[in-house]
């Protein structure tokens, strides 16, 4: 397979255009994000502290399926502050 041969000043050129896209594409998930981010606190990153997360649903139907009630109740518990 031929190589282009470029001058160096076309590399940069090119590197430029790479870094120019990046940018924008950054700056544009930043904007998406920062207006989704009560959902991405609140339910991604905070979900599993919640009692009623998806995977502790799913956990304790499958505990009842199994027969094994007891032994995955502990994420339907909640925890609090002891002092």
């Amino acid at each position: 397979m031929k190589e282009k041969i470029l001058p160096v000043w076309r590399h940069i050129e090119e590197l430029r255009k790479h870094i120019i896209r990046s940018l924008i594409a950054i700056v544009i998930a930043t904007i998406i994000l920062m207006q989704n981010k009560y959902f991405i606190f609140d339910y991604i990153l905070f979900g599993p502290v919640k009692n009623n997360f998806f995977t502790y649903r799913i956990i304790s139907k499958l505990s009842f399926f199994f027969s094994y009630s007891n032994l995955f109740n502990v994420f339907r518990k909640t925890f609090r502050n002891t002092k």
